[in-house]
């Protein structure tokens, strides 16, 4: 519950922070506080309501965070868990691999070393 309020509140604060400044260029360009008498005047009306634009946008961005800032977490611990699970993965293949190869080489050595020295009885030729 008081993740819940804790999380209202800083949406909360996020909203006003990032929203005053439109609300402030709006309210001054409705009464005419931004005078459009020369290129530089025009050009600095822009900037500033690109950049309170941005603020505004920046909001959503921001709220996204805030509200998924758990989840971010946990898929962020469950990706490192996944990426664990198949490392030791592959290196238990891997050594399940070179452990069988190992395996059988031996017993191949032995096989054929068992069938030179029961050579005769296999084949049943007497020497």
């Amino acid at each position: 519950m008081a993740s819940t309020t804790v999380t209202l509140i800083v949406t909360s604060c996020a909203f006003l922070i990032f929203n005053i400044p439109v609300d402030i260029f709006f309210i001054g360009y409705g009464y005419g506080a931004f005078s459009v008498t020369t290129a530089e005047d025009q050009a600095t009306r822009r900037l500033f309501y690109t950049a309170v634009t941005l603020l505004s946008y920046t909001n959503n961005a921001v709220n996204f965070f805030i509200y998924f800032s758990h989840f971010i977490i946990i898929i962020i611990i469950i990706i490192i868990i996944i990426i664990i699970i198949v490392t030791i993965t592959a290196i238990v293949i891997f050594y399940i691999i070179l452990f069988s190869f190992f395996h059988i080489c031996y017993y191949l050595i032995i096989t054929i070393c068992n069938i030179y020295y029961y050579r005769p009885l296999i084949f049943n030729v007497y020497y």
